[in-house]
């Protein structure tokens, strides 16, 4: 999700639809097609002349986990939206598998329908809570897991609970690599997931502002920070950002400002 801004009038609604947990739109301008639900915040961002690009800048953000895990064959992502992470992923690691939790049904038609989330046999979406999923599964760990829940008012209320980061343990296995977008919005504080998420990552802990927006991104690594060689990921970064578009260089230097102690 991305800090709220006001809606042009000059867009035009595209599609609405409505559901248990409330509204949700699609709206066109010029150059972008987005999603609401029912208030100013953007809760995704497609480009409609590149639609595989990441146009909201807390999705790009969120691929830092990739200085940690430069080739991930398994992905999960929590919380659907417009599809960006997964549309982006399947196109930058066309032999990467990719479970979506999505809790919202409608929210998956809109993706497929509104956002171009492709057809793929290596995509799986489950149309369940996160936080059943992540309890109940019982497959293979992930490289990277993308955490991405929100509603209108900010990031949900899963988050929030102590047990949540404690939970992804099984799922992470012993090398991979969690990023969580918060974004405070109007309602919460992001103090006490960023104090759980400490508590549970210790030195493998770092925090990482999106620059000029609301939004705060955390990485979980499966190791201290400091057992990663400042050469190897500086190498690694500038890899990256020419294959894929994304200024990981430029994060990579936030990471190490932001994070003195690790």
């Amino acid at each position: 999700m991305a800090d709220a801004q006001a809606r042009d009038t000059s867009e035009g609604l595209v599609h609405t639809c409505v559901d248990a947990e409330g509204i949700i739109e699609v709206v066109d301008d010029a150059e972008t097609r987005s999603l609401y639900f029912g208030t100013p915040a953007a809760q995704s961002a497609m480009s409609r002349r590149e639609p595989r690009s990441l146009v909201l800048p807390y999705t790009r953000y969120m691929l830092s986990a990739l200085l940690f895990c430069r080739q991930p064959g398994r992905v999960l992502v929590l919380g659907l939206g417009g599809a960006s992470l997964p549309r982006f992923l399947l196109n930058a690691f066309p032999s990467c598998e990719i479970d979506v939790v999505e809790r919202r049904a409608k929210v998956v038609d809109v993706a497929r329908t509104y956002f171009q989330l492709p057809p793929s046999p290596l995509l799986r979406t489950h149309v369940m809570d996160a936080a059943r999923f992540i309890r109940e599964w019982r497959g293979r760990p992930f490289d990277v897991v993308l955490v991405d829940l929100h509603g209108p008012d900010g990031t949900a209320p899963v988050v929030h609970d102590p047990g949540f980061f404690p939970a992804f343990a099984p799922l992470l296995g012993r090398r991979g690599v969690l990023a969580t977008n918060i974004w405070s919005g109007w309602s919460s504080s992001p103090d006490s997931i960023v104090s759980a998420h400490r508590a549970m990552f210790g030195d493998g802990h770092l925090v990482l502002p999106v620059r000029d927006r609301g939004n705060v991104i955390l990485l979980g690594l499966p190791f201290p920070a400091l057992s990663y060689a400042g050469a190897r990921l500086d190498a690694r970064a500038r890899e990256l950002e020419e294959r894929l578009g994304v200024e990981l260089s430029e994060f990579l230097v936030a990471l190490a400002l932001g994070n003195r102690r690790a």
